[in-house]
């Protein structure tokens, strides 16, 4: 059995500074998010590729950073479609990407 090329994506959640206190994001909110992001903009047959490996690894409340591991051939799709997040939970919100690494522990 060969293991799958994994890519991990660091990301930093930006919160409207408005709305910052009210957030009470967990990962079940910001997997909901990307996942509906990927199906918005591939359709049902790109979310179904992508699904396969994609998981949010971590995510911090108190500094906002998520960890986001997927395949290394869709690594791609996940990514252009977490930047097309525009809101969680109708709190508006940003994606920015601090490192893409091919490791787990040299993400962290």
């Amino acid at each position: 059995m060969v293991a799958g090329k994994l890519r991990y994506l660091v990301l930093e959640l930006l919160i409207d500074a408005a709305r910052k206190k009210q957030h009470r994001f967990s990962q079940k909110h910001v997997f909901g998010a990307i996942k509906k992001s990927v199906q918005d903009n591939f359709g049902l047959y790109g979310a179904a590729i992508c699904a396969n490996y994609l998981q949010v690894k971590y995510f911090n409340p108190v500094t906002n950073i998520v960890v986001v591991r997927c395949s290394r051939q869709e690594y791609t799709k996940i990514w252009s479609s977490i930047t097309f997040i525009r809101a969680i939970e109708n709190i508006p919100t940003l994606f920015n990407l601090l490192i893409l690494s091919g490791k787990s522990f040299t993400s962290f």
